[in-house]
């Protein structure tokens, strides 16, 4: 499973020429109807809980998908994912991270690119909700991150239920992508992560006073810093260098032994086209690395399509390894 150039199949529509616009507009205009959740709450180990939100009908398949961050299970690319596979013969569950569902969380954490405790958890109660004899997983971004570390470091082998993994604006390595966001012309994406984290890390201070120095929020800092001084602490980390050690794709794809693919566009204004696995894929049996040259970051609108190709290249791939 190589590294493969589909920049041809996508047939993009006028403003995904420009990759702010292809990221942009869909986030602020696609509307998907027809999905219907119905919501689970999940309560977990620690007496915590994450909200999960389900497509059921009876199907032995099971796709899982992961948000991006700061995003949710409403969010145009999770829904638009979901019914994609759901029309094709699929339950799927389309979980919240901690603080994600519209409702703040209890406990004195959050989530991050790093952390499986809470997807091992999902994947455990999912698979005893139904008679399921496949389960895929799918991830935007973060999302993509999350799941690929879970496949790698506690997914199995193919021969278990877990057949396949779809990693779709996946960061592969998280160093280079939290110093692409201090790229000046990236301001209004770090703008936004920066508002939205800074808002429910003052609120979960209030929940668990002195878990955080609120003050560090007030000040000017790049992404990095901003990981430094708060990110890597809060989650548990010596310091940012760890922090991405950790939560770097491409530092465990080796261990990987579930068939993989990840979807990327070489125009992604968060994900640098030179920190995509390149060499690795070339070489891989397991991980594909489908690149087009167009589609922003979560974006992949086509011309006159309310289907985003990241969904339907996604299925495809989906039926060609599981049967």
């Amino acid at each position: 499973m190589p590294l493969i150039d589909i920049s041809n199949d996508y047939k993009q529509n006028w403003y995904s020429n420009n990759k702010h616009l292809a990221t942009i507009i869909p986030s602020m205009t696609r509307k998907i109807v027809g999905v219907h959740y119905k919501r689970e709450r999940l309560i977990l180990n620690d007496d915590d809980f994450v909200d999960l939100d389900w497509l059921k009908n009876g199907n032995d398949k099971l796709l899982i998908i992961t948000h991006g961050l700061e995003g949710n299970s409403e969010k145009h690319y999770v829904k638009g994912l979901a019914l994609e596979f759901a029309q094709d013969g699929w339950d799927i569950l389309s979980w919240n991270c901690r603080s994600c569902s519209g409702e703040m969380n209890l406990g004195p954490k959050l989530y991050h690119h790093g952390d499986i405790d809470d997807i091992h958890e999902v994947y455990q109660h999912a698979i005893k909700k139904g008679d399921y004899k496949q389960v895929a997983f799918a991830g935007y971004s973060m999302g993509g991150v999350i799941n690929t570390k879970f496949i790698a470091k506690i997914g199995g082998t193919k021969t278990d239920l877990i057949k396949l993994n779809i990693a779709i604006s996946t960061p592969c390595d998280l160093k280079a992508c939290a110093l692409t966001l201090d790229v000046k012309r990236n301001f209004i994406y770090k703008n936004k992560f920066f508002k939205s984290l800074s808002e429910k890390l003052i609120a979960k201070e209030k929940q668990h006073q002195g878990i955080i120095d609120v003050r560090l929020l007030k000040e000017k800092m790049s992404w990095a810093e901003f990981d430094e001084k708060i990110s890597a602490p809060f989650n548990g980390y010596q310091s940012s260098q760890e922090l991405y050690s950790k939560a770097t794709i491409n530092n465990w794809l080796a261990e990987i032994q579930i068939p993989t693919l990840i979807l990327n566009s070489t125009d992604d204004p968060l994900v640098p086209r030179n920190s995509n696995p390149i060499e690795f894929a070339k070489k891989s049996e397991i991980i594909t690395l489908a690149l087009t040259s167009k589609g922003g970051h979560c974006g992949f609108e086509q011309i006159k399509s309310n289907k985003s190709f990241a969904e339907v290249f996604s299925l495809q791939f989906a039926n060609k390894i599981i049967k």
